[in-house]
């Protein structure tokens, strides 16, 4: 069992993209159910859509693809932090895996964060694709900026063919981008990123390594 962070905090109109920059993050750590190690899973692929909406609301759609490295893994999960913010219609799918389940509880480990627990084949070898689909809603109003991590840093291993699209509501005023790790001062993973058109964004990456991170004395794998 996993637990990874993606802090998102959004508002609405400038987009400022960044790691870790404006908001703290807890200290991430292993929580797995056989193993307590870094090397019970890798990510071989990670998409995120975000759609902002005019009500503040951010329709996501996170796309997964997770193999497992160790035998006695009981579930992967997505957790969601809830300082600030509210989620609502959270799903989750696993196409033609007959033995999956899902469901979304308090972090037992951790408070002020769910988990969104996906359950069924976590066997050693297997690969899963997960979708998980959410929308939240930012219960703090920061005027007309926009703080979102699109790939949030915290993950202990590292994420592999990363593409992350943001829609905006309206054409962007300015913005910033920051990747790489805690508290980076610029585009520090050289993520690739281009706008598609005047209201969408798109960030591509081959990998975001696992870093060591100062602040919080952990390694962990770097955020855009």
């Amino acid at each position: 069992k996993r637990l990874f962070s993606c802090r998102k905090v959004v508002v609405l109109l400038l987009l400022t993209l960044l790691c870790g920059v404006f908001f703290g993050f807890y200290k991430p750590k292993t929580v797995n159910a056989s193993a307590d190690s870094y090397d019970s899973i890798s990510v071989n692929a990670y998409s995120v859509d975000m759609t902002l909406q005019k009500d503040r609301k951010v329709v996501v759609k996170e796309v997964i693809s997770v193999t497992f490295l160790q035998s006695g893994l009981s579930m992967f999960y997505r957790s969601l932090p809830t300082e600030r913010t509210r989620y609502f219609d959270i799903t989750a799918t696993c196409e033609d895996n007959d033995k999956f389940k899902y469901y979304v509880i308090d972090n037992p480990d951790i408070s002020g964060f769910i988990d969104v627990c996906c359950e069924g084949n976590t066997f050693k070898g297997q690969t899963w694709t997960y979708t998980i689909n959410y929308t939240m809603e930012a219960g703090v109003d920061m005027g007309d900026d926009i703080f979102i991590d699109v790939i949030g840093f915290g993950w202990p291993v590292a994420l592999h063919n990363v593409t992350a699209k943001v829609t905006l509501p309206a054409e962007y005023v300015k913005y910033t981008v920051y990747s790489g790790a805690y508290g980076a001062s610029g585009n520090e993973a050289d993520v690739t990123y281009n706008w598609l058109d005047k209201q969408t964004i798109e960030f591509t990456s081959n990998e975001l390594k696992v870093v060591y991170n100062d602040s919080y004395e952990e390694n962990m794998a770097e955020g855009i």
